[in-house]
């Protein structure tokens, strides 16, 4: 799980191309997670959705997910969180919470990252 991960907004906007490998083929990242959530603020100037464009103003919308892959929905997975502030404020969030609690048990193989009550896919 990552939150308010900088790779697609900060690192990816200078040095074009070179962190484009978390979207790519399932294989890259699959050996390495079964299940990635990446969950950040709508407020976090740092760090944005990484599987999908996080310029495009519709990954803001709080309360939303995005899977990267529709048809395989449980592989890697952008979450706007609900609630406010920016980069330093994870910890405190208790959506967060929820999706970090959903993420243990899909490691401890008792779940499939499954969105917590209150959020629903986006687009």
């Amino acid at each position: 799980m990552t939150f308010g991960c900088p790779l697609r907004q900060l690192y990816d906007a200078r040095l074009p191309g070179e962190y484009l490998w978390p979207s790519g083929p399932p294989a890259r990242v699959h050996r390495v997670v079964r299940c990635w959530l990446n969950v950040y603020l709508p407020a976090d100037v740092l760090g944005r959705a990484v599987f999908h464009d996080a310029t495009d103003i519709q990954f803001l919308l709080q309360g939303n997910y995005w899977p990267l892959d529709l048809v395989n929905p449980g592989g890697r997975i952008d979450v706007c969180l609900k609630g406010r502030g920016g980069h330093t404020s994870y910890w405190g969030n208790p959506e967060m919470t929820a999706w970090l609690d959903g993420g243990i048990a899909d490691a401890a193989g008792q779940g499939g990252c499954e969105p917590p009550p209150g959020y629903a896919p986006g687009g």
